[in-house]
């Protein structure tokens, strides 16, 4: 069984009343409609403190929007998008409460434990890790998404020189970063999409820390691509489909 968080964060009166409430919103047509009749709603000035002030003592949103019986989705376009819950962003998001529940839920479960076949879904993902067989380096190479095998191989083809997550880097602000491939004259790649955009402010400390590296962070792989976007993405899979790592 799924290790579930159980301590009760919510007052009773505030989750049963919640409950009903978000019931009603999401049951209105249109969002203008929503928005006019939460303004007119108690709740907005009674549960709403509740909320935001356990969220700012450092639950979560999936712990919350479970304890009140809605889902995660729900929870974030009430309370976000309707409300205007001020919710953590960049590197404040997992709090130590939130690590420690983790770190139980891993201890009991184990991390990823069998993950291809217990959580497939992870399969369809652009950030799909797998082994690469480097014909540079003569070995197996462990790439974390599809997108680094794009350029990855399109290293290989140009005859460009590289290693993968050679070293990491200390930041100042205690916090590592290992960057993705390192050529030649010190230059090195990250590759990222674009929705990690909470990421940048380390590439910028370390651009600024580390002056005597040229870090190039690509967003968009597309140019590197052998035949198509698409068409590499599914070869990709069925690379690693074929790893022994899956069976």
């Amino acid at each position: 069984m799924p290790v579930r968080f159980t301590k009760k964060v919510l007052t009773e009166r505030c989750q049963k009343y919640t409950k009903t409430w978000a019931g009603k919103v999401l049951d209105r047509p249109g969002s203008l409609d929503k928005r006019s009749w939460m303004q007119k709603n108690p709740f907005l000035h009674k549960h709403l403190h509740e909320i935001q002030n356990v969220y700012d003592s450092g639950y979560g949103m999936k712990i919350l929007s479970r304890e009140i019986g809605i889902s995660y989705t729900n929870f974030r376009t009430i309370f976000l998008k309707y409300l205007g819950l001020k919710c953590r962003t960049g590197t404040n998001v997992i709090t130590k409460k939130l690590r420690e529940f983790r770190k139980e839920k891993a201890a009991k479960e184990g991390y990823f434990k069998n993950w291809p076949t217990t959580m497939p879904f992870l399969l369809q993902s652009r950030g799909l890790q797998g082994w690469y067989e480097s014909k540079q380096h003569g070995k197996k190479i462990w790439l974390r998404s599809s997108w680094e095998f794009i350029y990855c191989r399109w290293l290989e083809e140009q005859g460009i020189l590289y290693d993968y997550e050679l070293r990491s880097f200390k930041l100042k602000s205690g916090k590592s970063y290992r960057p993705d491939f390192f050529l030649q004259n010190n230059t090195i790649i990250e590759i990222k999409a674009p929705r990690y955009n909470d990421r940048k402010w380390k590439y910028e400390a370390f651009k600024e820390e580390f002056p005597e590296y040229n870090l190039v962070v690509i967003t968009d792989v597309k140019p590197y691509c052998k035949r198509s976007y698409v068409t590499d993405i599914k070869e990709w899979k069925k690379i690693i489909g074929k790893s022994k790592a899956y069976k």
